[in-house]
């Protein structure tokens, strides 16, 4: 069986990192994490990409719903197999044979946010250098006031003098916008289990020709 990955740059360390473990070496397909500010562009790239498959018997999706992103995908090259989840937070962060609870009132941040050209630590350059420090700081207060913590998962894809450095920059983050920060670990197993193509409740297998509905993620 011929296997294609399409998946999310967020998780590019963290999929990497799966592929070492399993021995698995399906080509990948990289989508900007830019594209998860707009669902409706986001859809229309993943399509044009599974689209543009060819000789393929299986597009392993490295997406969960992303904001009812992948809601309405046709499997129009090979079958296509995701994950059953919300999103990327979900599956670093799932345990075996136990249902995910998202913490409430949490902001996320991975090694993947953290690079992201949207990230909001970008998002904070980008506001000081056009209101200045006070002003950008009381903007983004605004904007995270319904949260009360700044979560960061460590999902052991990189030394620990880098993860010091990520958590410091976190902590100084959450510092500014009165935020406590938490630490909380991913071990990556349902990407290894993604990648070796495991039964499991986290992941739906779409037949070719089909759609992705509403219904998949309800069940």
């Amino acid at each position: 069986m011929k296997n294609v990955i399409i998946c999310c740059e967020v998780l590019k360390s963290e999929l990497a990192l799966a592929m070492e473990k399993t021995g698995v070496s399906y080509p990948v397909i990289w989508i900007s994490s830019d594209y998860h500010m707009n669902p409706e562009k986001l859809r229309a790239k993943l399509q044009s990409e599974i689209d543009q498959v060819q000789g393929a018997d299986r597009i392993l999706l490295g997406y969960g719903c992303c904001g009812n992103a992948i809601i309405g995908l046709k499997a129009t090259t090979a079958d296509l197999l995701f994950f059953k989840a919300e999103d990327c937070i979900q599956i670093m962060l799932t345990r075996p044979n136990t249902k995910f609870k998202r913490q409430k009132a949490t902001y996320f941040l991975s090694k993947g946010w953290l690079e992201g050209t949207k990230s909001i630590l970008k998002e904070k350059e980008h506001m000081i250098q056009r209101y200045g420090e006070k002003r950008a700081g009381r903007l983004l207060k605004s904007m995270l006031q319904n949260y009360r913590y700044l979560l960061f998962i460590d999902s052991g894809v990189v030394d620990e003098q880098t993860l010091d450095s990520m958590i410091e920059t976190s902590r100084q983050f959450a510092a500014g916008v009165d935020l406590e920060l938490k630490v909380e670990k991913s071990d990556g197993w349902m990407l290894e289990e993604f990648l070796t193509n495991h039964e499991n409740a986290n992941f739906h297998l779409l037949p070719r020709g089909n759609t992705v509905t509403n219904q998949i993620f309800n069940n």
